[in-house]
């Protein structure tokens, strides 16, 4: 098969959404994610959500910037999945 052949099911699983997040980081900057199929339910379709984000931050590097480690794309998905764990802390920080 393809690149675009590749489904990635992201399941619910609740609490552990947090781990998810930061596994769909690892993901997007080490990987070229942009011809992946994504599917998720519950919190697996907030991380879906959040590689599209992730994504969207990667295409503004260079071309020829690679997804990977170190790399220009790796360097914006670092800063925009830090931008939201900050936003999320702030938000939920005073519901604990």
């Amino acid at each position: 098969g393809s690149d675009s052949d590749v489904t990635l099911v992201i399941p619910g699983t609740c609490g552990f959404i947090f781990w998810q997040m930061g596994m769909m980081q690892y993901i997007c900057e080490n990987f070229e994610t942009s011809r992946l199929k994504v599917a998720g339910v519950s919190s697996g379709a907030v991380c879906a959500a959040f590689m599209l984000k992730l994504e969207e931050a990667a295409s503004g590097a260079a071309s020829g910037e690679e997804a990977s480690y170190g790399g220009k794309a790796a360097q914006r998905v670092r800063l925009c999945a830090q931008q939201i764990f900050e936003l999320m802390d702030r938000r939920l920080t005073p519901l604990l």
